[in-house]
């Protein structure tokens, strides 16, 4: 019986944390996104912090690297 009934738990909670996040997109697409200007169609899916994985991301994904910077050119001797 405890068994059906952490089963019965479990579903629950994640019902209740589904809807969380479905209810967090649609004020984001409806409401937050819209008010920040130049953003051209700007959506927000589940894919935006699961990334196809069960599980969200918690952090952002690293930025690229940057290029390494060139090396100083010396400077020019001045002929006299």
């Amino acid at each position: 019986m405890a068994h059906l009934y952490n089963a019965q738990y479990k579903l629950a909670r994640a019902t209740r944390c589904f809807e969380l996040q479905v209810q967090l997109a649609d004020r984001l697409n409806e409401k937050d996104l819209p008010a920040i200007g130049g953003l051209i169609d700007p959506k927000v899916t589940c894919y935006t912090c699961h990334r196809g994985s069960k599980k969200p991301a918690t952090k952002p994904p690293e930025a690229p690297a940057a290029a390494p910077a060139a090396p100083p050119t010396p400077p020019k001797a001045e002929r006299g």
